[in-house]
């Protein structure tokens, strides 16, 4: 795992745990603002981006191994913690397993029980398209497609990240990332003993999973929160309205 840092050290400490496929570069609209006021953490995971060659393991280690980290730095503790997707089921387990690692925490589209059958259907469609879903001329293609969309916001340097990293993706790692975060999670009933303001958030279009996994976490945390965001659907909060990306993380820092 690589840790990329920006801004100063002696600023509030923040940490942006991104999606599975993606890398530090998940964030790379929000790295000048934020660190303009915070010290910003954004791990890159196993398995992914310039870290590719690093076998992908479970969601436990990777939290282990984010812990280590943080207890070496001198904030101990987070402002705010923020995770997408799979980073969102990361965040939770730091969560579950050090109460007090962070002040604040947003859990974006993740799912935090057992998937099995989507699991499958995703390894599925890896095991027969994969040679056609992660070539460079695939994700070029899906970056021209992004420039009819009049609300989405993909910036350049964006579209050269995607069509760089995705294709260095492995089918390892994606196996490993369905049959862990998908298929096998489970949310630990420790969650209950954490001290963060965690706030759920997800997209209207974003699958009944989704929306259950918040409401199962409401369950078991009540002064938890819910937003739901009107229209968008998995991960395009961060990666396509900066403004509303950065005011949403404003609001709550």
């Amino acid at each position: 795992m690589i840790f990329n840092t920006y801004g100063s050290i002696d600023n509030p400490h923040i940490m942006l745990i991104h999606g599975a496929g993606y890398g530090w570069w998940n964030f790379i609209n929000y790295i000048d603002t934020l660190s303009k006021s915070y010290y910003v953490i954004i791990p890159t995971l196993d398995g992914h981006s310039e870290d590719s060659q690093t076998q992908y393991i479970s969601t436990e280690y990777c939290a282990e191994q984010i812990i280590k980290y943080i207890g070496k730095s001198p904030a101990k503790k987070l402002q705010l913690l923020y995770g997408l997707s799979l980073g969102g089921q990361i965040a939770l387990e730091m969560m579950s397993s050090k109460p007090d690692i962070a002040e604040k925490a947003v859990i974006d589209g993740s799912i935090f029980y057992p998937q099995p059958k989507l699991a499958k259907i995703s390894k599925i469609i890896v095991k027969y398209c994969y040679n056609i879903m992660f070539t460079k001329t695939a994700c070029k293609i899906q970056m021209f497609l992004l420039k009819f969309s009049r609300k989405r916001t993909v910036t350049n340097i964006q579209k050269q990240m995607y069509i760089k990293y995705i294709p260095v993706l492995k089918k390892e790692t994606l196996y490993n990332i369905y049959d862990t975060y998908m298929a096998s999670y489970q949310l630990k009933s420790t969650i209950k003993n954490s001290q963060t303001d965690i706030i759920c958030i997800y997209g209207s279009k974003e699958m009944k999973c989704v929306k259950h996994s918040a409401e199962q976490l409401k369950k078991l945390l009540p002064h938890s929160r819910i937003i739901e965001y009107k229209g968008l659907n998995h991960g395009e909060l961060a990666l396509y309205y900066p403004d509303k990306f950065l005011n949403m993380l404003n609001e709550i820092l």
